[in-house]
C-alpha cells in the first residue's frame, strides 16, 4: 500500500481529479467572490473612532458604510471625519464629503469635499486622502481655501495636523480682500461658491450613530 502512495499512478490520478474539478465548475471564482461579498455588513448612521496609543485622534461619521468583518476596510456614503490634537478637548479639523473609503492606512473622500479647522482655515476640493500614521491631509485636485482675508487656490495642497502647516503644492495664488472700504473687494464674489458652516453641517445628519471604534495599535 505504502508503495501504491508513492506510485506515479496515485499522483497522476490526484492530479486528474483536480483538474476535473477546476474544469467542471466555470463559474469558481465568480462564486468564491460572491462568498466573500455575503460577510461584508452594511450599517446605516455609524461613528467609528479613530485610537492611536490610547489617544483618540479622530471619529469617522457616515450615513450609509459597507465593510468587511475586520472593519479595516469599507466604503461609505455622506461622511464627516472630525480629526482630534492631543490634549486639546475640541476638534481641530473637520472634513464632510459625499463618498468615501477607508483602509488601515489612509481614508479617501471624494466628491464635494469641504474642511476647515479651528484656525479659520476653511476650504473645498473634489478629492482628498487622509494618512492616518502620518496625520496628514493631501490632495493633487485644484483646491480653493479660505484664511482670514485671503483667498488661495491652486493644484494639490498638504496639511499636517502635528505642525498644523498648510501648503498649495503647484500654481498657488495668494488674493486678498479689501479692508475698511465700501468699494467692492478685490476678489469677486462670483468666485467663491462655498457654502456655509451651517449649512453644510444641517446636510449630514448624525443622530442615533452605531459608534464601533477602531485601535490602530492593534
Amino acid at each position: 500500500m505504502k508503495d501504491f502512495f508513492k506510485s506515479f499512478k496515485f499522483w497522476a490520478l490526484v492530479l486528474g481529479v483536480l483538474i476535473f474539478m477546476v474544469l467542471w465548475d466555470d463559474d469558481f471564482d465568480e462564486k468564491a467572490k460572491t462568498e466573500y461579498v455575503k460577510h461584508r455588513m452594511v450599517v446605516n448612521n455609524i461613528a467609528m473612532d479613530q485610537i492611536d496609543a490610547d489617544f483618540k485622534s479622530g471619529t469617522f461619521y457616515a450615513d450609509v458604510c459597507y465593510m468587511d468583518d475586520s472593519q479595516n476596510y469599507f466604503d461609505a456614503e455622506q461622511i464627516k471625519m472630525v480629526v482630534y490634537k492631543e490634549n486639546v478637548a475640541t476638534f481641530t479639523a473637520k472634513v464632510v464629503a459625499d463618498t468615501g473609503t477607508k483602509n488601515p492606512f489612509e481614508a479617501t473622500f471624494k466628491g464635494n469635499v469641504y474642511f476647515w479647522d479651528t484656525d479659520g482655515l476653511r476650504g473645498s476640493t473634489d478629492e482628498v486622502k487622509y494618512y492616518l500614521k502620518r496625520r496628514e491631509f493631501y490632495s493633487s485636485k485644484p483646491i480653493k481655501a479660505f484664511k482670514d482675508d485671503a483667498v488661495l487656490t491652486g493644484l494639490g495642497f498638504s496639511y499636517n495636523m502635528d505642525n498644523e502647516s498648510f501648503k498649495i503644492l503647484r500654481r498657488s495664488k495668494i488674493r486678498y480682500w479689501e479692508k475698511n472700504k465700501e468699494s467692492k473687494p478685490s476678489v469677486k464674489e462670483e468666485a467663491l461658491p462655498l457654502k456655509p458652516l451651517e449649512e453644510i453641517l444641517k446636510e449630514i445628519p448624525l443622530k442615533n450613530q452605531n459608534h464601533v471604534t477602531i485601535d490602530s495599535g492593534s
